[in-house]
């Protein structure tokens, strides 16, 4: 089969503590579940749900790094995980206001030269506020100033950052204000990015087989290569 595809690996809540269950490959747009002697053939990344929509969640790996992510709108947040750990997922402590973007859509082939964000909490005091462009395994492709916000802290309007190395998908955009102490979220919002899929990769059984033998190895589709997973 041809397939273009990342590894995720949903994670189910017991307790506060998340642990890989069904992994996922994802096909452009549609996630996809296979079989479990495919894992370990692409990107090992991590899906946590349940969550307060557009909030800012706290993840905690087993090596107590840590990282945070906003959940988009159907309180969901996808990570890429540390080796096999998908580690903690916990509830903010910030704000979860929802925001809308426009456009709604980017085509990548042809992004907008700026885009707008509307919704509450928007404060100039300390710079304009930043917005974060999340993808939908959770990598950051891109980040802007806002050039402009409205009198109200209602509206923003930014320069559309470079996304040359982005793919299409599901993205959410995270909006911060700046403080004395750094970056304060205030919430997200989803935009729908099109016009570059991930590239098709057709390796040969023997090419995947032969990398998978190597401990820590497994065969990445986005690059079409076989990868280094040892720390």
């Amino acid at each position: 089969m041809n397939l273009s595809c990342r590894n995720f690996s949903s994670v189910s809540l017991k307790g506060d503590r998340h642990e890989a269950t069904q992994p996922t490959h994802q096909a452009g747009n549609s996630h996809l579940s296979y079989a479990a002697g495919m894992a370990g053939t692409c990107v090992k990344s991590c899906k946590s749900c349940n969550h307060t929509a557009h909030a800012q969640l706290l993840i905690t790996f087993g090596d107590s790094t840590t990282t945070t992510k906003p959940a988009d709108a159907s309180g969901c947040v996808e990570y890429r995980a540390k080796g096999e750990d998908c580690g903690t997922v916990s509830n903010p402590t910030g704000g979860s206001s929802g925001f809308a973007f426009s456009p709604a859509e980017i085509d990548l082939t042809s992004p907008p030269g700026s885009f707008t964000a509307t919704g509450t909490g928007l404060d100039t005091t300390y710079g304009m506020p930043v917005v974060r462009f999340y993808d939908d395994s959770g990598e950051i492709v891109g980040s802007a100033n806002a050039s402009s916000v409205s009198t109200d802290g209602l509206t923003l309007t930014a320069t559309t950052p470079y996304l040359g190395n982005a793919y299409s998908g599901l993205w959410t955009l995270a909006v911060f204000n700046q403080s004395s102490s750094g970056l304060v979220y205030v919430g997200a919002g989803d935009v729908v990015a099109t016009g570059r899929d991930y590239g098709v990769c057709n390796p040969t059984e023997e090419q995947v087989s032969s990398c998978q033998e190597i401990i820590g190895h497994w065969w990445d589709y986005d690059t079409c290569t076989c990868v280094d997973g040892n720390p």
